[in-house]
């Protein structure tokens, strides 16, 4: 028993605990305080909250035809595991002649319901990178999907995380596309654009 108490008082608690949380490191500051040292993707006094990072300065905004895709670069390089676009303004329509299936990042049906998402990331090349090809349930051929927990009039998207971290660079470009602006399918009627901000969250 009392080894067990010497143990007890020799060690800190982060030897002790680890209070620290998401993979991150506890450095001890006396015999009873600490601190974590957080992995880029979270921040909080125990590494316990995501931290996304604002990737565009000013608005990215997209259309919905004719190659009015919108553009960000990256600003901070590392292993990105997924995006999040927050919808600041603006709406897209797969059918301009109808107010009413106006959304934020796809087409409502012609009762306003949520129908079909159609917003997706693409690299410089137009090689599509989000979402996975798991939730092209709708349309594959015009890029139209559904997201659990979320439709086409949420404030914010934030697609499943990419199996394999993504490495950028400084500088490198990606791109929001209207899935049917992308493929080139049933475009003509298309209308609006719409404007979003872009975080990243860093393995």
């Amino acid at each position: 028993m009392s080894v067990k108490m010497e143990n007890l008082c020799a060690n800190t608690v982060c030897e002790r605990d680890n209070p620290c949380l998401s993979g991150s490191t506890c450095v001890p500051v006396d015999v009873t305080g600490f601190d974590c040292i957080c992995p880029k993707a979270y921040t909080g006094k125990l590494c316990d909250t995501v931290k996304w990072l604002k990737i565009n300065s000013s608005p990215v905004c997209f259309g919905t035809k004719d190659s009015s895709f919108g553009q960000f670069n990256i600003t901070v390089p590392g292993q990105i595991i997924t995006f999040k676009l927050v919808h600041v303004s603006g709406s897209v329509n797969c059918n301009e002649g109808f107010p009413i299936r106006s959304s934020h990042w796809g087409c409502r049906d012609d009762k306003g319901n949520p129908e079909r998402m159609n917003s997706v990331i693409t690299d410089n090349n137009d090689t599509l990178i989000l979402p996975q090809d798991e939730f092209f349930t709708v349309n594959r051929e015009r890029l139209e999907y559904k997201l659990p927990g979320y439709d086409e009039m949420s404030k914010e998207v934030i697609f499943k995380n990419i199996s394999v971290p993504l490495g950028v660079r400084c500088g490198d470009e990606f791109r929001i596309w209207y899935g049917q602006d992308l493929t080139n399918k049933l475009e003509k009627n298309n209308g609006g654009t719409t404007c979003c901000d872009v975080y990243a969250l860093y393995e």
